[in-house]
């Protein structure tokens, strides 16, 4: 986010320009200023960083450059962008600075996807009503079953619970 009381950005802080929040060109804040990031080199690895670093799911990809009906202007920052992927931000992945021979029409493009769960997330899936069916847990970003081969009635009450349903007749009920 942008310091709102300044109107300067963050060493480091990324944000995406385009069409909507989660696709368009990369822009990086350095020296307080927003820039571009060239988009030689630019893969798929960079724009899952640069998606993980907005707060969007690890599963991304990057988009080629939309070319003039997009172009960025002022500064472009960094060029041949190459993240491992536990930096802390897109500007401590190794980077070339030497940007003299890029331009706009070459600017990085990312599509990020939404998170799909959070880890530890529960959800019901495939019963009759909304209140049963096959428990499913959120791991990595995904959804798995739970295995049932030692469940008793205490884990249904403790999933019922964190799922907002009681076990107790007249309300909304769990199986």
């Amino acid at each position: 986010m942008p310091n709102l009381i300044t109107g300067l950005c963050i060493e480091g802080e990324v944000r995406l320009a385009g069409a909507n929040s989660s696709s368009g060109r990369v822009e990086v804040c350095v020296n307080e200023e927003w820039g571009t990031v060239c988009g030689d080199g630019w893969g798929n690895t960079e724009a899952r960083f640069v998606c993980r670093q907005l707060g969007f799911s690890r599963f991304a990809s990057f988009a080629p450059t939309m070319g003039p009906a997009n172009p960025g202007s002022g500064f472009i920052h960094l060029r041949n962008v190459t993240c491992e992927g536990s930096e802390p931000n897109l500007l401590s992945c190794d980077h070339g600075n030497d940007t003299s021979d890029c331009s706009h029409e070459t600017d990085a493009q990312v599509s990020c996807q939404p998170r799909v769960c959070e880890n530890g997330d529960i959800r019901l899936a495939d019963g009759h009503s909304q209140y049963e069916g096959r428990l499913e847990i959120c791991y990595d970003e995904i959804w798995g079953t739970v295995c049932s081969n030692v469940w008793v009635s205490y884990e249904t009450k403790v999933a019922c619970r964190e799922l907002g349903f009681s076990m107790q007749h007249g309300e909304k009920k769990c199986y």
